[in-house]
């Protein structure tokens, strides 16, 4: 049984018996009892440490010692939760709501394990997916050259839930063991969402993908966690694949926290001075702020 601070709030993760994940609210309904400090799984059942009721999957209360009726109304809050690429997924709407569409599992066949890595930093997540449409910052930053937006930014989805925009760009080969070599990458950016994008690699001069997973998820109003995942698509020789695959994990963390001390530190502008060669901010933001609620689009649609 873990405690996770997410959304501004306690979460209470835990696996019953059968191997199913579950988030729920902390708080035990009856005398409030936290129930990620002593809670005990018992069979598929959360226990609360307290006072020993059981609740099972969905939150309803099944059992209380010593008694044999159980009030209607103990029930604890159950989130909505996906479990696939060695990740789980929490559903989070500020009202309540359910989700109105699923995130993909990608395909695991043919590409290496994961490699993952987390960070806590001062930032939204918002901005992460805005700093991928930032061509411009490419250069400076993270010292490739000749970026830009080879495909136009596209929403797809029966919710328009997809964002998807194709970057290309010329990199040293020394970032990722290839000294005196440069290299014409292209990312195929997809992103469900604010909190789950999928960065696809195609290193065209040697013929190599790699995939980039980018989980961002909000502690509170001020804070974002990033879990990072690296996949290398793999090549016929198994030492190759660990070799390469452990050197592009090591340039992915090397190069992606470059933008981390920018993030903590820069102002959101609502209205930005733009360039001509920045990006597609604007549609980014058009199609994020479908995300915020009914009373962020009230605002969309009068601005």
């Amino acid at each position: 049984v873990l405690t996770r601070h997410y959304f501004g709030q306690d979460l209470v993760v835990y696996r019953g018996d059968d191997g199913a994940a579950h988030v729920v609210e902390p708080y035990c309904p009856h005398l409030g009892a936290h129930l990620g400090h002593g809670g005990t799984v018992v069979d598929n059942c959360l226990r609360c440490p307290f006072h020993g009721w059981m609740f099972e999957s969905g939150g309803k209360c099944v059992s209380i010692p010593g008694n044999t009726r159980v009030p209607a109304r103990a029930t604890l809050a159950e989130f909505p939760v996906r479990e696939f690429n060695g990740v789980i997924f929490v559903h989070y709407h500020m009202e309540g709501a359910q989700p109105e569409w699923e995130p993909p599992a990608l395909e695991e066949a043919g590409w290496t394990i994961n490699k993952t890595i987390d960070w806590s930093l001062r930032s939204h997540p918002q901005e992460i997916g805005e700093n991928i449409v930032d061509a411009a910052h490419l250069g400076p930053l993270h010292s490739v050259e000749q970026a830009g937006v080879l495909r136009q930014p596209a929403e797809s989805g029966e919710h328009g839930q997809i964002f998807n925009v194709l970057l290309g760009f010329q990199a040293p080969g020394h970032l990722v063991g290839m000294p005196e070599m440069m290299n014409d990458v292209e990312l195929d950016v997809t992103m469900w969402g604010l909190g789950y994008m999928v960065v696809q690699t195609f290193v065209r001069n040697v013929d190599l993908r790699a995939r980039q997973r980018i989980y961002t998820t909000p502690v509170d109003g001020e804070r974002i966690e990033i879990r990072g995942v690296v996949n290398l698509k793999e090549f016929a020789d198994a030492e190759t694949n660990e070799s390469v695959a452990e050197i592009f994990y090591h340039a992915y963390i090397a190069d992606f926290s470059k933008d981390f001390p920018v993030w903590e530190n820069k102002r959101y502008r609502e209205r930005p001075l733009l360039a001509s060669n920045d990006g597609p901010f604007l549609p980014f933001r058009r199609w994020a702020t479908r995300f915020y609620g009914e009373a962020a689009e009230r605002k969309e649609r009068t601005a």
